[in-house]
C-alpha cells in the first residue's frame, strides 16, 4: 500500500536491503575507479570528490561518504541536460559542466554525468564530480581571491556532451585542456570520470538484469 504515512510494500523489505546495500556498493566502486586513475591530489589524497546515482529528473538515489552536498550539483547538471534541446541524451553520452550559474560550487569542481538505459528508455543516471587541481584562470590552481569576475577563475564550461555514443570528443577535451596549466593530469582525471561513470553503468545493468528495472526504480 501508499499513500500518507504508508510504506511501499511493493518490493520485498529483504530484496529491498539487498539492492539498497548494492546502490551503496556501487558508489564506492565508482571512489575506487576515480581515485585509481586521477591523476589530482585533491583526489587522491584529500578526498574532495563525490560519486553517486540519480534518479532521471536529477533527484539522488544513493551517494558515496565523500563530499556529500556535491549530490545536488550533480542532479543541476542532470536537468541542465534537459533543458537544453541540443543536448538530449542518448545511450552511452556523457555530459561534463563545471559552471557556477549552473550548478557547480566553483570552476575547479568539474562534473561528469551520464544516463543509464533500460528497456530503451533512461532508468537512472551516474555522476561524479571532483575538485581538480587547475582549469585555468589569473592565479595557479584556479584559487583567485583578487578576481572581479568569475572568468577570471578559470575556464567556464556550462554543459557539454564529452562522451558521444561511448566515444570521447576529443576536440571538446583539447579545448578544455588548453586552458589547464596542466594539461597532463586534467586528462588523466577525465579518464577517470569515464571510468567511474562505466563502472557504474555495469553494475546497475547487472542489477536490472537480476531484479528487473520495475522492481530498481521502486
Amino acid at each position: 500500500m501508499t499513500g500518507p504515512n504508508r510504506i511501499d510494500t511493493t518490493v520485498h523489505p529483504v530484496a529491498f536491503e539487498v539492492i539498497r546495500s548494492r546502490l551503496l556498493a556501487i558508489t564506492e566502486e565508482m571512489r575506487i575507479a576515480l581515485q585509481s586513475v586521477s591523476g589530482s591530489p585533491t583526489v587522491t589524497e584529500a578526498s574532495d570528490f563525490f560519486t553517486g546515482l540519480f534518479l532521471p529528473d536529477g533527484s539522488f538515489a544513493s551517494m558515496g561518504f565523500q563530499v556529500s552536498f556535491q549530490a545536488p550539483v550533480v542532479g543541476n547538471l542532470i536537468r541542465a541536460v534537459y533543458a537544453r534541446p541540443t543536448l538530449e541524451p542518448r545511450d552511452g553520452d556523457m555530459f561534463c559542466g563545471n559552471d557556477p550559474f549552473v550548478g557547480a560550487l566553483h570552476q575547479n569542481d568539474i562534473q561528469l554525468a551520464g544516463p543509464i538505459y533500460a528497456d530503451g528508455k533512461v532508468f537512472a543516471w551516474a555522476g561524479v564530480e571532483a575538485h581538480v587541481t587547475d582549469i585555468g584562470g589569473m592565479d595557479f590552481a584556479s584559487w583567485s581571491p583578487n578576481a572581479r569576475d568569475a572568468r577570471q577563475e578559470g575556464l567556464r564550461i556550462p554543459c557539454v556532451r564529452l562522451v558521444e555514443g561511448g566515444r570521447m570528443r576529443e576536440d571538446i577535451l583539447e579545448m578544455i585542456l588548453t586552458a589547464t596549466r596542466l594539461p597532463a593530469q586534467l586528462n588523466l582525471d577525465f579518464r577517470a570520470f569515464v571510468a567511474t561513470i562505466n563502472v557504474a553503468r555495469e553494475r546497475v545493468a547487472e542489477l536490472v538484469t537480476r531484479y528487473g528495472a520495475c522492481t530498481l526504480s521502486a
